[in-house]
């Protein structure tokens, strides 16, 4: 059994729901078709059709996207290749139930005596079959997730159980860090989440080079961190390559800690993200970070390219990876695996300080599990945050060589005491979010945001409904120092995309000296 579920690539559960499937289809065409050939065409087509076409919308609420049906591969399908095939059809799901019930309907009135069902109780045995589906399905996926943290905190198979760092792990590097370079002591426990967002008609070029201005401000400011988030596949955003932009910022830095938020695990080699790592540490010692996420950080076809065309589910190889690249990181193999005498060169005689990302409460479930940081997504999902960030301090499960909890909360947020700057960034973090929906990547146009920000439709629907902190530098920064005590949380991550990157570095720069008034 074991062996059968690892070829089809999913639990027992998602297996089980399957068979169910093929169960209820191969009652409804033993009713409905008295040929035998056809009876089995129909009750297999039935069972893939049936199973997608549950699962999948399932999957998508648990990202909490309608448009994810569309756009995301649903988890848990097989990974040998030529089974995906079969499930072309679920694309077509939804038309095929458009004709599915006249026809049936149709077929029960002509050809009563073949069917042995009349049009009246076959819709009601068809409304049975469909509510049962959906009924199984649903009890298995919600089974599915809450044994998740458990099923999958430990090593998947084939890479080692993720473990503390040694010396105390991520909790306590801080401090290490700051008995070597003086500088976290002096710091405020706040960072910065860049995009490296292009301006319209901006080059690549001038992006990163005010990505780096934006890093040096941070620093003088006196924030912690300067991270640089992973995104592929879109005209709008240079933050394709974090480990590129976090060696050049490292380069025109001197204190602050810098690295990726994060790095897209499913996306690369664990063996490969060690070295470019220690790299980073040998260049840059007691200054690099490396937050970790399982999300692809882009559309399902470039997450496809990315991965070399390899069909794989992110979420179940999640464990795995991390379980590689911390023994890559110097936690080690065991003595009788592959990978026990490869070493991930340059070897320097510390880690990055890692962290696990999440905007579902998987992240901080996986983290404290396996006792390492946390990070959640408040600006993806703040009505997550604070109850995940909790648990999580609850939960907390130290590791071998002990530790403590320690988290951050990335929130968007906007300082300013010009009323017309906090509408233009309101507006354009709306018009991204309706472009992000569209499938739209490319850089806003200064006038769409404009058009927006000075309606009078747009001030009235103005509300505060806690997805972002926006306002005068005092109100803001209080605000974020109540989110950090509700939260539970060590330090807050500050996310402020706009067009206008003077207004961005200034309001980072109002925060922090907001922050050390109110705090």
């Amino acid at each position: 059994m074991k062996r059968l579920l690892g070829w089809y690539g999913a639990g027992p559960l998602h297996l089980l729901s399957l068979l169910a499937c093929f169960a209820l289809a191969g009652y409804a065409a033993a009713q409905l078709v008295s040929s035998r050939p056809l009876g089995v065409a129909v009750w297999f087509l039935g069972a893939v059709i049936g199973h997608d076409l549950v699962l999948m919308p399932l999957y998508s609420l648990a990202d909490r996207s309608a448009g994810a049906v569309l756009r995301h591969r649903a988890p848990g399908l097989p990974t040998v290749a030529w089974i995906n095939y079969l499930r072309v059809p679920a694309a077509l799901s939804g038309l095929l139930l458009l004709v599915w019930f006249p026809l049936i309907l149709r077929l029960t009135v002509v050809y009563h005596a073949s069917t042995t069902l009349s049009a009246d109780p076959y819709l009601w045995h068809w409304l049975a079959v469909t509510g049962a589906l959906f009924l199984l399905s649903a009890i298995a996926f919600a089974i599915r997730l809450r044994a998740t943290p458990a099923h999958e905190a430990g090593a998947a198979e084939g890479g080692p159980r993720p473990s503390r760092p040694p010396g105390g792990g991520n909790a306590d590097q801080p401090a290490r860090v700051a008995a070597a370079m003086g500088a976290v002591e002096d710091s405020l426990p706040l960072a910065v989440l860049d995009f490296v967002g292009i301006e319209y008609g901006e080059s690549a070029a001038a992006s990163i080079a005010g990505a780096v201005r934006i890093a040096q401000a941070a620093e003088a400011a006196g924030y912690r961190r300067y991270w640089v988030s992973e995104h592929h596949n879109m005209t709008s955003l240079a933050c394709t390559a974090p480990e590129l932009l976090t060696a050049h910022i490292g380069a025109q830095t001197s204190r602050i800690r810098v690295g990726a938020g994060g790095i897209m695990l499913p996306n690369h080699a664990p063996l490969k993200v060690a070295e470019t790592f220690r790299t980073l540490l040998a260049m840059y010692p007691g200054r690099i970070d490396l937050a970790l996420g399982r999300a692809p950080g882009t559309d399902p076809l470039t997450a496809h390219a990315l991965r070399r065309g390899i069909n794989t589910d992110p979420a179940a190889e999640f464990p795995g990876q991390v379980g590689q690249l911390l023994a890559f990181l110097g936690d080690g193999f065991p003595p009788d695996h592959p990978y026990a005498n490869m070493v991930a060169a340059p070897v320097v005689d510390e880690r990055p300080e890692l962290f696990v990302l999440g905007s579902s409460p998987y992240g901080p479930q996986f983290a404290a599990v396996n006792g390492m940081s946390a990070v959640f997504a408040h600006h993806m999902s703040p009505d997550l945050a604070f109850e995940a960030l909790r648990r999580y301090r609850r939960d907390f499960t130290p590791g071998p060589a002990g530790g403590q909890p320690y988290s951050a909360m990335s929130v968007l947020a906007f300082a300013s005491n010009d009323e017309e700057a906090v509408l233009d960034f309101e507006a354009a973090w709306a018009l991204t979010m309706q472009n992000i929906r569209r499938g739209i990547r490319e850089p806003l146009r200064p006038e769409q945001v404009l058009q927006v920000s000075r309606s009078a439709e747009f001030r009235a629907a103005r509300q505060d409904d806690g997805r972002m902190v926006t306002g005068e530098p005092k109100a803001v920064a209080e605000r974020l120092l109540e989110m950090k005590q509700q939260a539970e949380v060590d330090e807050i991550v500050v996310v402020t995309p706009s067009l206008d990157r003077d207004r961005r570095r200034d309001s980072y720069v109002a925060v922090a000296d907001a922050w050390r008034r109110a705090a």
